[in-house]
């Protein structure tokens, strides 16, 4: 069993943090998925601000649980579109890719699993529209600059259907 923590744990304290994660371990959760969004990790192209992310993954380790980032969101300078939301899709695959490289040097060893974005399939979190070609591109940019990181890591990719089916 696992624990979706998606980006509540993102914009909690250490302390409820750790409560979650205590709360998550009590009832059997063996792992847990959280986002690690790229918007705010390094909102500028320049600057990584890794304070949540480090936070997160160090708790969910000392629990002995599966860990699982999906990475999302893109930060201004990287978005497709100016719309000032972080659920915006990157504007080039190549830099995502490079982000989530960045990520997988980091957390090498302490990540168990990526997933290459969230509900790419839906214009909630992949705006301005669904793009399931450009949305193959990230994937086959991101997952060599991964596992070229850390071979061992899983990749996942997931994209269901064509449609847009995070409305309703």
């Amino acid at each position: 069993y696992g624990f979706a923590g998606g980006s509540d744990l993102y914009f909690s304290d250490a302390t409820n943090i750790s409560r979650t994660l205590d709360i998550a371990v009590a009832g059997v959760a063996g792992g847990i998925r959280f986002d690690i969004p790229w918007y705010y990790v390094q909102n500028q192209q320049a600057t990584f601000n890794w304070t949540i992310v480090d936070t997160i993954v160090a708790q969910a380790n000392s629990r002995n649980l599966f860990v699982l980032g999906s990475i999302v969101s893109s930060p201004p300078w990287a978005a497709a579109t100016n719309s000032g939301s972080p659920w915006v899709r990157p504007r080039s695959a190549t830099e995502y890719a490079d982000f989530c490289a960045a990520v997988a040097t980091r957390y090498r060893g302490q990540i168990d699993a990526y997933e290459i974005w969230n509900e790419p399939n839906g214009t909630l979190f992949f705006s301005p529209s669904v793009d399931p070609v450009f949305y193959t591109s990230m994937v086959k940019a991101a997952y060599p600059k991964i596992k070229a990181v850390d071979p061992s890591v899983t990749v996942l990719a997931r994209y269901s259907g064509l449609g847009d089916d995070s409305i309703g």
